[in-house]
């Protein structure tokens, strides 16, 4: 009974080995390294890129699907599960902010937004989104690294988003294509999650808190070439950062003036 075991715990070493083993080889129609598609917080993220944030009282957070490849591509098939854990801290894909009448949005100033052909299926979410370009007639895509697509997320709270590779019929899976007539190939695929977390409106610094020393700050950024805002810092929201959000800031920490976009007058921010 022993030797048995013994023999069946070897067998189950040997087939983890191999599957990862198998799973960890490069795809042999994709010469030369391997082309990569990872993901990359949007602005405003932490310095180590695993938090993105967005305003209090939620907000849109984007994160950025990117691709890396050493092949001229004509075609990119990728189909992802798209997860938030952490329940209440719903995290939404909004069709109207990711795929726009005519021109899907999420593909606005990519590597792919001259592709003849550009899919944006938000239609199975959850969990399941399929993007997808294609071209036929111009030049394929060359080499190079950057971004493919920007996914838009509107979030209530504090959670983490995960984003990992998927496939669902019809032929929907991870794929590279170099030409019309060629099958392509899987690329390597890095997942990653991405914590979500608020910020306070009027926080130019950074260290969460608004008061004087933001308003010293972003008179700083504005008329002595010092660091941009740590966070936006549109503090009337009126889509515009300049000398009168420094004046709006002074009131709110000074004189009891509304709090940073507070744009209802109801004491909560709205930015």
């Amino acid at each position: 009974m022993k030797s048995i075991l013994f023999i069946l715990i070897l067998a189950l070493i040997f087939f983890v080995f191999f599957v990862n083993s198998v799973l960890a080889q490069q795809d042999p129609y994709d010469p030369g390294k391997a082309d990569t598609l990872y993901f990359t917080a949007g602005y405003p993220y932490s310095p180590d890129g695993d938090t993105v944030f967005f305003p209090e009282g939620g907000g849109d957070v984007t994160i950025h699907i990117n691709i890396w490849n050493d092949d001229s591509l004509r075609g990119i098939a990728v189909p992802l599960t798209d997860l938030a854990y952490s329940a209440p801290s719903y995290a939404i894909l909004d069709s109207a902010k990711n795929n726009g009448a005519e021109n899907p949005l999420c593909f606005v100033g990519s590597r792919v937004e001259n592709f003849e052909v550009k899919i944006c299926n938000l239609i199975l979410n959850p969990p399941l989104v399929l993007y997808g370009a294609l071209i036929l007639q111009a030049d394929p895509m060359p080499p190079g690294n950057g971004l493919f697509a920007t996914m838009v997320f509107t979030v209530e709270d504090t959670g983490t988003i995960c984003l990992d590779s998927s496939f669902f019929l019809p032929q929907n899976s991870l794929k590279f294509v170099t030409g019309v007539q060629t099958i392509g190939f899987t690329p390597q695929f890095i997942s990653r999650c991405f914590h979500t977390a608020p910020y306070p409106c009027g926080d130019a610094n950074g260290n969460r808190i608004v008061d004087v020393v933001d308003v010293v700050y972003l008179v700083n950024y504005l008329f002595k070439e010092g660091p941009s805002p740590v966070f936006p810092s549109d503090a009337n929201c009126d889509q515009n950062t300049d000398i009168a959000d420094a004046v709006y800031l002074i009131s709110y920490v000074l004189k009891d003036g509304p709090p940073p976009c507070d744009t209802n007058d109801d004491g909560e921010p709205d930015c």
